[in-house]
């Protein structure tokens, strides 16, 4: 499956994308842009199950405390919570299922000799923004017989912007109900990465790949944040979709009214909505002539 990825999607992709570019860098960044326009529906998935997933955290462990002694009523349980409230505890980790035989096959491509051939004599310019040479593996080279141990600043930048992009896009997805669990696993998991990169030979082809592709990601989380805001979606532990109906009147109305009123009179459908207005403008009326009395 490798060999077919490698010959029958991932070269002819670059060869193409060069081919409009005329830079083999420029054609990795279309290369992973084209990777992530195509999982872009599973992305969204994915990051509205993480949301949905550290929302309910707080009730998970109230379960888990709950049957601390009765391990298989606990898991029971926790099913069932997750198929009342329509969670999905594994939709986030389809996309790097997915996106694994792609970087499988990008690396493999990298590391061919195929791909050092075209870009040393079938291209005029091995390198790429800061990058001197696409083929180059590692951050550094052990000394030989014949060559001496040579530092690859170029690779090592690659290796900490991607180290600081997987930080700021966990970062991002972290709601105040987070657990501390998953506040080390945040600072804990982004250097150990990082260091194994620096430990594990990678190609520059392949790191400039996952630079871009976290990028990408960050944007997606900030879309879909923003997203989430503006039309004010609230993932409920009860499962319900629907907007609060306090949430739906106008913000000058509310000043208006007896706040009080409305949050005792409120009826949880948009069709009471108006009876609950006029009994909130009445009960104020009603004070303002109260007043008006004690005055004469």
């Amino acid at each position: 499956m490798i060999k077919f990825l490698v010959d029958s999607v991932m070269m002819p992709l670059l060869v193409f994308f060069y081919g409009l570019t005329g830079s083999y860098g420029w054609a990795i960044v279309f290369l992973t842009l084209a990777v992530k326009s195509a999982l872009m529906p599973l992305t969204f998935q994915s990051i509205k199950s993480s949301l949905e997933m550290q929302k309910v955290q707080p009730k998970l462990k109230e379960l888990q405390q709950k049957y601390k002694d009765k391990p298989e009523i606990a898991q029971k349980k926790i099913m069932e919570f997750y198929k009342e409230n329509k969670v999905n505890p594994l939709g986030g980790c389809l996309p790097i299922l997915v996106q694994m035989p792609f970087f499988i096959g990008l690396y493999s491509t990298f590391v061919s000799t195929q791909f050092k051939d075209m870009i040393l004599h079938g291209s005029n310019n091995p390198s790429f923004l800061f990058i001197q040479d696409l083929t180059r593996i590692g951050v550094f080279n052990k000394a030989t017989a014949t060559l001496p141990s040579e530092f690859f600043y170029d690779n090592m930048v690659l290796v900490i912007l991607f180290g600081l992009t997987t930080f700021i896009s966990q970062k991002m997805m972290m709601t105040s109900s987070t657990d501390p669990m998953q506040k080390q696993m945040l600072y804990l998991m982004p250097p150990m990465i990082t260091f194994m990169f620096i430990m594990v030979p990678v190609p520059s082809g392949a790191l400039l790949y996952i630079v871009i592709s976290n990028f990408i990601t960050m944007a997606q989380n900030l879309f879909v944040i923003n997203k989430r805001k503006s039309v004010g979606i609230e993932l409920a532990l009860e499962g319900n979709n629907k907007t609060s109906i306090i949430d739906k009147i106008d913000n000058k109305k509310l000043i208006n009214l007896s706040k009080a009123s409305v949050v005792e009179s409120i009826d949880r459908t948009d069709d009471n909505l108006s009876p609950v207005l006029v009994s909130a403008g009445k009960s104020k009326r009603a004070k303002k002539k109260q007043k008006k009395n004690r005055n004469k």
